[in-house]
């Protein structure tokens, strides 16, 4: 399903190591480190609770100048990352 219909929220057991100020999430299923760029680690400081694109696009719209089609452009590929790696879960 679209990430654009969706709430999502981080999901349980997720390691998280913070090194010189970077981040990396690992599922503790999984074998691949996913490294985290500025910009996501914005995004995955917002999922701690609950959110949608359009949430999490207000969100670093309100921290950023940028148009929000862009932020839009920009978030939901980082979104449907962290899905695929099982680091976010649909939120009820």
């Amino acid at each position: 399903m679209p990430v654009q219909s969706l709430k999502f929220v981080q999901a349980a057991g997720v390691i998280v190591h913070e090194l010189d100020e970077e981040l990396f999430l690992l599922h503790p299923d999984a074998t691949d480190v996913l490294h985290l760029n500025p910009v996501a680690v914005l995004i995955w400081q917002r999922l701690a609770t609950p959110a949608d694109l359009a949430d999490l696009v207000g969100h670093l719209h309100g921290l950023f100048a940028h148009a929000e089609p862009q932020l839009t452009a920009d978030v939901a590929p980082v979104l449907e990352q962290f899905q695929q790696h099982g680091l976010v879960v649909e939120a009820h």
